[in-house]
């Protein structure tokens, strides 16, 4: 008989036509046998006949079996590969895929349920249409399109929730301006923000969390950026093109370098406008501000010979008066001086309530220090010595207050009334001194001589007195009397003349 496909449940006999069908014929051609109902397929062959049993317990080649339960196929291929399907076939699994080995794909993968993986390598592209978690601490969250939650004690020594890496060649435009691209590019195409929204950002860094694990863990930040390009003309680490930069509730700001005349903090303007850059320190205390509160600080620290931190200089701005519509302020200049922080100059510090002057200045805590000022010709142009509490003009002062050039007053002079003073050799000295009651000026020469200028005495008469050091001799002169009796004995009016001026 040709050769035909029989198909049927249980035992199936195959003969060759015309042949002869007794014993020692042999059978070559079985054709074509479909099973149904069974899990495994068994097969013998007696010399005329070929018996298939349908045993469910016969482990073969695949389990075609459809009934509820856990099923197992292609178990006897082992490390060979296996094709399922021609080019352009498509598989479709409604539920779960679980791969237990490593999963590769070449193509385009849709997976519309839940996918296990151990292992996956993907060597074309991802289109992940729905949320995604990755790594075993978080599972997936309709709230974030991406969540890296990746447990792991790491065993190098560098390790990460996340790692970008790879080389990228940028393509060449011709224009610069255009031939950007980064190692992450973050944009939301749109933030649609709803009322009473606090914060909106294209990227959130939040705290790290660190525990110590027994050891002194040097540096910790939530940001770190490691070095900076060494390849541009300008090479930062941070870049911000435009809009202002906002640290809030910050303890403290730090720029570190081991350059030498590292770092700079450059502040550059390029408008048009009469206007630079400003550094602006502000204190909004406005629960309670007082009087002379610190607004902001410069401090100049620097290491003293044994290696302490040390603060060498201050800059400090403050508001002497706080009353709305009378404020002042004042800026302290203080440096250090025999190991204590002293204010050398202020320059302001009015207060109005307190009826303090606005003024400025120089030495307020009273220490040994000088005040001089320098000019084209002269070193000590002016010198306040204050460790001897004496004033120079152009010379260090040898005396309360010393003048080396020529000296022109256009108002007055007013002379306080002292004791005799210590004789000055070389000198001529010119002073007020009591005499009779009566201050009045005098003259001392080199040799000690002192004569009074001031031409009264208490009674208001002209007279004249000089007192010579050496010989001790003292001469006073009634000059109003002296010049009447000259007038009388030669008769010369023009001599002496009394008269009363109205004053």
């Amino acid at each position: 008989m040709a050769n035909r496909a029989f198909e049927r449940k249980g035992t199936v006999r195959v003969v060759r036509t015309g042949a002869d069908t007794g014993n020692g014929t042999s059978i070559t051609d079985v054709g074509t046998i479909t099973v149904k109902g069974g899990t495994n397929l068994n097969s013998s062959v007696d010399g005329t006949n070929i018996t298939v049993n349908m045993d469910p317990a016969v482990t073969g080649l695949t389990d075609i079996d459809m009934t509820a339960g856990d099923k197992t196929i292609l178990d006897t291929v082992g490390g060979h590969t296996v094709t399922m399907g021609a080019s352009g076939t498509t598989f479709s699994i409604p539920g779960n895929l679980s791969v237990a080995g490593t999963l590769t794909s070449s193509g385009t993968s849709t997976l519309p349920s839940t996918l296990s993986l151990t292992n996956l390598t993907v060597t074309g592209y991802a289109d992940l249409e729905g949320y995604v978690a990755i790594g075993n601490g978080s599972a997936v969250d309709a709230n974030y399109g991406l969540i890296i939650d990746y447990d792991r004690t790491f065993t190098a020594d560098n390790g990460a929730q996340l790692k970008v890496a790879g080389t990228m060649n940028g393509r060449n435009h011709g224009t610069p301006g255009n031939n950007t691209f980064y190692g992450v590019y973050v944009q939301p195409e749109s933030m649609v923000v709803n009322a009473a929204t606090d914060l909106a950002a294209s990227m959130y860094i939040g705290d790290p969390t660190l525990t110590s694990a027994g050891s002194l863990l040097t540096t910790a930040a939530t940001l770190y950026l490691g070095a900076a390009p060494t390849e541009a003309i300008t090479n930062y680490s941070l870049f911000s093109t435009s809009g202002a930069v906002q640290f809030d509730a910050c303890d403290s700001f730090n720029i570190f370098s081991t350059a030498n005349g590292k770092p700079v903090l450059h502040m550059k303007n390029t408008a048009a406008g009469a206007d630079g850059p400003e550094l602006i320190f502000e204190s909004d205390n406005g629960s309670g501000p007082a009087d002379d509160d610190f607004i902001g600080t410069i401090t100049f620290n620097g290491d003293d010979a044994g290696t302490n931190s040390t603060t060498f200089a201050k800059i400090q701005g403050k508001s002497s008066d706080v009353t709305n519509t009378a404020e002042c302020g004042q800026i302290d200049f203080q440096v250090m001086a025999n190991g204590t922080i002293r204010n050398l100059l202020s320059i302001g510090g009015q207060d109005v309530a307190a009826t303090d002057p606005l003024e400025v200045v120089v030495n307020e805590e009273s220490v040994a220090c000088n005040f001089r000022v320098e000019s084209n010709g002269q070193a000590n142009m002016l010198l306040v010595d204050g460790t001897n509490d004496r004033v120079g003009i152009q010379c260090d002062p040898a005396y309360g207050l010393d003048v080396a050039p020529a000296a022109r007053y256009q108002s007055y002079i007013a002379m306080k009334s002292i004791s005799a003073p210590t004789h000055i050799s070389g000198h001529a000295l010119l002073y007020c001194m009591e005499d009779g009651g009566v201050d009045e000026m005098h003259v001392e020469d080199e040799s000690g001589n002192v004569t009074k200028i001031s031409p009264h005495n208490r009674e208001d008469e002209w007279e004249f007195l000089s007192r010579n050091k050496r010989t001790g001799k003292v001469v006073k002169i009634q000059m109003q009397k002296l010049m009447k009796r000259l007038n009388d004995m030669f008769g010369e009016p023009e001599w002496f003349e009394e008269f009363t001026d109205g004053t």
